[in-house]
């Protein structure tokens, strides 16, 4: 079955004692299991709040080597502020009404589901099944998103390393085609090599 992922990447995050995929993060019927998703998901959210706890540690701009050459190319960027909004946005794209309200409420403001329940007026059981919808959706949707998923985090900050150049991407010229030239015998060759051919046989 063709996935969107390496299987042992989806082995590294499935849960080893899921009853759906045992452990193998692939379902026969629906593809990539749900508990690789809320892996997923979680992953994610935990950068997302070490980004938002550390702020006052992180340089609000941040220098990017991204050339070669005798002055290179410098680019600067907020990746830290870009991962906050991106992760926001494909939420909400991700997700219905209700479950973005859950993801506001629970995960980015960090309700617990009492106050979730009093605020969006859902029992508890409902409370806890958008939980999991949530994290299922949005961990899908941080993994799947094209052509820049969210996930992994670190392929996401790829490049903002310092000290380190990254080359600029050539693109390599095809050689020019040459042709096929056969060496051709002259007719005094030709005349010469049928006498030989006689002699031997006389």
């Amino acid at each position: 079955m063709k996935t969107d992922s390496r299987r042992s990447d989806l082995i590294a995050l499935a849960l080893p004692t899921c009853c759906h995929c045992n452990g193998t993060g692939l379902r026969s019927a629906e593809g990539v299991c749900l508990c690789v998703e809320r892996s997923v998901f979680r992953i994610v959210m935990n950068r997302y709040r070490d980004v938002v706890e550390g702020e006052q540690f992180i340089a609000p701009l941040s220098l990017e080597n991204a050339g070669t050459g005798p002055k290179g190319l410098v680019r600067i960027g907020r990746p830290h502020e870009e991962l906050l909004a991106d992760v926001c946005s494909v939420a909400r794209r991700a997700l219905d009404e209700l479950e973005y309200a859950i993801f506001r409420y629970h995960y980015l403001l960090g309700a617990d589901w009492k106050a979730c329940s009093r605020r969006l007026g859902i029992a508890r059981g409902e409370c806890f099944h958008a939980f999991y919808r949530v994290e299922s959706k949005a961990g899908r949707a941080f993994r799947i998103t094209a052509p820049y998923p969210i996930y992994p985090v670190n392929g996401y900050f790829y490049g903002v390393v310092r000290g380190r150049r990254i080359p600029a991407t050539t693109v390599d010229e095809p050689a020019p085609p040459v042709p096929l030239r056969p060496p051709l015998a002259t007719k005094a060759q030709r005349v010469e090599y049928i006498r030989a051919k006689l002699a031997e046989a006389a």
